[in-house]
């Protein structure tokens, strides 16, 4: 079926650039191979404990568009999987470090 829309030209999105559309909150996202779950725990506690309104979203914690809906923050640290396609990051919120 995605197969046939995407021949079609229609544009597929994931979940976390769909909620992006929902939301002005500033998204750190973390990527690779391995230690993403750790990392994006860590940086999550560090900016939690320092008093900031952040979510947790991506392969741990709730869906990213489940939170823009139901209870935004300001902030969302997300782990994306290893596999999200380079356009899927460009066009996305997330921050990316060059």
């Amino acid at each position: 079926m995605i197969q046939k829309l995407m021949a079609k030209g229609t544009p597929i999105i994931s979940e976390i650039e769909f909620a992006g559309r929902y939301t002005d909150a500033k998204m750190i996202c973390i990527t690779g191979s391995n230690g993403k779950t750790t990392t994006t725990s860590l940086i999550y506690h560090i900016i939690k404990s320092a008093g900031y309104d952040v979510g947790l979203a991506g392969n741990i914690g709730k869906s990213l568009a489940l939170q823009v809906a139901e209870t935004p923050h300001k902030y969302y640290v997300l782990s994306k999987t290893a596999n999200t396609n380079s356009t899927s990051l460009q066009t996305s919120k997330c921050h990316r470090q060059t």
